[in-house]
């Protein structure tokens, strides 16, 4: 799928099949085989933007962005096949690799998905207004974990169904490599 960039956009009633490619050796599949995608270049940022009634076997990701200040993710269908990646079904952050972002007024709700759950993402001290609710798991989750929402910004979570919930806060990688050291 084609990546989605700017501000104020709406993406919906989408029916997507993506399939990914298979490296030389016929035994491990690429991760590039995206859904629908805002992935970050160049300081972009997320703002007043949709997501709604799109169905498909490919994740929705609004990945590593500069912050976002309203996103309404609604309504979707999101069954990512076996050969995708660890992502959740529904992706949502405001970081980059090494620093978090604002996340605010993030809405997703009345989502099915299946594979592996949810993740918002983004700055502790900086994140607000964040809803998840409604959002239904369905069928065998991928990994052992199962069905999870990453809540690492702020979100108020309820009535899900099929989910455990984690809100552990966003780290950077210095961060968690200390919290790694602290378990030993």
């Amino acid at each position: 799928m084609s990546p989605i960039r700017g501000w104020r956009w709406v993406v919906d009633g989408n029916d997507y099949e993506v399939y990914r490619n298979i490296c030389f050796d016929h035994n491990f599949p690429i991760n590039d085989g995206e859904g629908l995608m805002h992935e970050d270049h160049v300081n972009s940022t997320v703002k007043e933007s949709v997501l709604t009634n799109n169905r498909g076997n490919a994740y929705l990701s609004i990945y590593q962005t500069a912050g976002i200040d309203g996103l309404l993710v609604e309504g979707n269908e999101i069954r990512p096949d076996r050969s995708a990646s660890g992502e959740p079904a529904i992706h949502v952050t405001a970081n980059r690799t090494n620093d978090p972002f604002p996340c605010r007024n993030v809405r997703i709700l009345n989502n099915t998905v299946s594979g592996r759950g949810i993740l918002i993402d983004g700055s502790k001290e900086e994140s607000s207004g964040n809803i998840i609710k409604g959002n239904k798991a369905v069928g065998k989750p991928f990994g052992k974990e199962g069905y999870v929402i990453r809540n690492m910004a702020n979100a108020k979570v309820e009535d899900n169904e099929g989910f455990t919930v984690d809100n552990t806060p966003w780290m950077s990688p210095e961060e968690r490599r200390k919290a790694r050291e602290q378990k030993k």
